[in-house]
């Protein structure tokens, strides 16, 4: 039988679909419940290839040992093994005064052999700020009751030669109750003097050196102390107060520290003098020069002067 050209359309339209329902209701394979579902290989990422893994792993054994060998920076300063301490250095001691240092001591007594003296009061009518509470007297001569003459100047002529430091601290010259303090100084050469004005009223000194550079300077009242030296010895210099001219005093410039200025009873004492045979001399004011020999051997020495009217 001869189909018509309308069956032949009919039959190829109607053929695919009723293969396909065949094949959906074919039990040759179940439906799957993870339909759709990438396998669980597929969800893992790759596995890398063995010879890069091992690659790794040596890589990594390799990062490992290094880390744990120690790095070769610079070697830490090795901790000093305990050992017996060293005897510690001995701090720096402080300098001697001078070579003589260990030497003896001269020691002695200024006495005048006669009637005491008499202080005298001082007419300061010129400056009522001077004596408003006690009266000035003079210090030229004063001796005490025992006949220790004070403000006479010990000294050592022929000191033995050595290098003697300058002290450091100052020698001090002060003004106070219109009068000098003290009334004779012993000080160093090219040491500092610090001259002090302690009064409510104004001063000058005036020095009258002959080997040294004079000067003359005003103090008013509650100024800053003024400094001065002497870079020569010289003896006696004589400082004066041209505003109150009773006041008086006399410095010692030395080269040397074998000098003393007797104290209220007149004794003085002069430390530190080798052994050897010295010319001690003693100056004063009013009753002059005078010298004795003394030889020291020990530790002690004696040297007395006395002055007679």
């Amino acid at each position: 039988m001869t189909l018509t050209k309308k069956a032949r359309v009919i039959l190829s339209l109607a053929l695919p679909v009723a293969l396909v329902g065949l094949a959906g209701c074919s039990p040759a394979e179940p439906p799957a419940e993870n339909a759709g579902a990438a396998p669980v290989e597929m969800s893992a990422a790759p596995a890398a290839p063995e010879a890069p893994a091992a690659e790794t792993a040596e890589t990594s054994t390799t990062e490992a040992v290094a880390s744990a060998a120690p790095a070769p920076a610079t070697p830490a300063p090795a901790t000093p093994a305990p050992a017996t301490p060293a005897p510690a250095t001995p701090a720096p001691a402080t300098p001697a005064p001078a070579p003589a240092a260990a030497g003896a001591k001269v020691s002695g007594t200024v006495k005048f052999d006669g009637p005491r003296p008499v202080r005298k009061e001082i007419a300061a009518e010129s400056d009522p700020k001077c004596h408003e509470t006690t009266p000035i007297l003079t210090d030229s001569e004063m001796v005490s009751e025992n006949g220790g003459v004070q403000f006479a100047f010990v000294s050592v002529s022929n000191a033995p030669a050595g290098d003697y430091p300058v002290p450091a601290e100052k020698a001090v010259l002060d003004q106070r109750g219109c009068m000098y303090s003290p009334h004779v100084l012993g000080m160093r050469t090219g040491q500092d003097l610090e001259i002090v004005n302690g009064d409510p009223t104004t001063h000058n000194v005036r020095s009258f050196s002959k080997a040294n550079k004079v000067f003359n300077i005003g103090q008013p009242k509650d100024t800053a102390p003024r400094i001065k030296k002497f870079d020569k010895a010289e003896n006696e210099i004589k400082m004066k107060c041209d505003v109150h001219p009773w006041m008086q005093s006399y410095i010692f410039a030395m080269e040397h520290p074998f000098f003393a200025v007797t104290d209220a009873e007149g004794a003085f004492a002069i430390p530190g003098l080798p052994a050897g045979t010295y010319t001690l001399s003693v100056w004063h004011e009013r009753y002059g020069k005078q010298e004795l020999q003394v030889t020291v051997s020990g530790d002690v020495a004696d040297a007395n002067f006395t002055y007679k009217p």
